[in-house]
């Protein structure tokens, strides 16, 4: 049983709002595997507007929305269990709507 006022299963229990509301109900590893591949494929599409935004080519872009989410201290924090790093992956989009809107 996961306790309430855990930190590190704040996106599992805790809130009820949202797309939150499916994995308070059903948290399983693989519910958590499916969370981590969706933040994944967010971080790559981010890291390629990022990039185009910034009006670099194609090529450079594919390369920045690879290394991005490729980095080590993201895969590290993941395997011991600290989910709330997920939020960080989506840096690139935030930094590419100021600069699309400033």
């Amino acid at each position: 049983m996961r306790w309430n006022g855990d930190a590190e299963q704040s996106r599992v229990v805790g809130r009820e709002s949202g797309s939150d509301t499916v994995l308070y109900y059903s948290a399983s590893t693989q519910d958590l595997y499916i969370e981590i591949v969706i933040h994944l494929a967010m971080a790559f599409s981010g890291g390629y507007v990022l990039a185009r935004t910034m009006a670099m080519g194609r090529v450079a872009a594919v390369v920045s929305a690879v290394v991005f989410p490729s980095s080590s201290w993201l895969y590290l924090h993941l395997s011991v269990g600290h989910m709330n790093f997920l939020p960080a992956l989506y840096i690139p989009w935030i930094v590419a709507l100021f600069l699309i809107f400033d």
